[in-house]
């Protein structure tokens, strides 16, 4: 009896295990299901193509500020999704960072079409981006989902650097001006180019002297006197030469307006200082002349 028991308790046993099996795999094919024909519906549905949508984002914790990219289908191309507003002091990348996350079809390129620039440079201005799908149904999905999900963050796809004015200053100023390093090698290169110009004049010169041109001739020239050193003389030894004249004494004359002034001025004043000297010697003879001690 304990055997039949067990054997039945047994049995029961793998019987529920089996029909618990069985119900979690149905429950598992019902949400695959129940998935698929959600996405179907998304993919099936009909996206406008001059729908616009917009997708959430910020830039980081300290630049928090609500910022919107732009999306709509791309007419000419079924596999293209245009993205606009996107900052061109950003790195490309969160663009598809951003469309990953709730988009499963994988991202093949992410293009730069166009900016707002006046001179239409892409390093400035709002940029407009085409993000290419391998599969058109990722387009739909993103203009599906893109106003439901986010903000996301910019820091948490690639490294800002947010442009200032002391930065830019600062790279002007780097840009304007070369460092010692590079001063130093264009200044190697300038006198080495120099260097070999002037070798090459030199040959070329004595390659005309020395060797026929053509026609074979060779140019012969009368060679120029040589010219005698100059003689370097002491000072004492001039007057002992002979025939070298002295230099004369340089007499400063006045010449500026100024110059007369101050010297007719220091002139009027020696003539009045001997003249109170004579005055004074006069005063002292006629006191001498009457002095008579008897």
């Amino acid at each position: 009896m304990d055997e039949v028991s067990s054997d039945k308790s047994s049995l029961k046993t793998a019987t529920r295990k089996r029909l618990k099996k069985k119900k979690e795999k149905k429950t598992e094919m019902m949400s695959v299901v129940k998935k698929e024909d959600c996405e179907a519906r998304v993919d099936d549905s009909i996206v406008d193509p001059d729908e616009l949508k917009y997708l959430r984002y910020s830039i980081d914790e300290r630049y928090s500020a609500p910022r919107q990219l732009f999306l709509k289908a791309d007419k000419s191309n079924e596999f293209s999704l245009i993205v606009a507003n996107v900052p061109a002091y950003l790195p490309k990348d969160f663009v598809g960072g951003f469309i990953s996350q709730f988009v499963n079809v994988p991202i093949k390129d992410v293009v730069v079409k166009r900016s707002t620039a006046l001179d239409g440079s892409k390093l400035s201005g709002q940029l407009t981006l085409s993000v290419l799908f391998k599969e058109p149904r990722g387009v739909s999905l993103a203009l599906a989902k893109c106003q439901d999900v986010g903000p996301y963050r910019v820091c948490d796809f690639c490294d800002v650097k947010m442009p200032s004015v002391l930065q830019s200053s600062v790279e002007s100023y780097r840009r304007m001006f070369q460092s010692p390093e590079e001063i130093e090698k264009a200044v190697a290169e300038f006198m080495k180019k120099q260097d070999e110009e002037a070798h090459e004049i030199k040959r070329i010169a004595k390659r005309k002297f020395t060797e026929p041109d053509e026609e074979g001739w060779i140019t012969v020239t009368k060679a120029a006197k040589k010219v005698g050193k100059a003689i370097k003389l002491k000072k004492d030894d001039v007057p002992l030469m002979g025939g070298l004249r002295k230099r004369k004494n340089h007499v400063d004359l006045a010449f500026y307006s100024f110059d007369k002034k101050n010297a007719r001025e220091k002139k009027l004043n020696e003539l009045r200082e001997k003249f109170l000297q004579d005055k004074k010697r006069i005063a002292l003879l006629k006191n001498a002349r009457k002095f008579n001690p008897d």
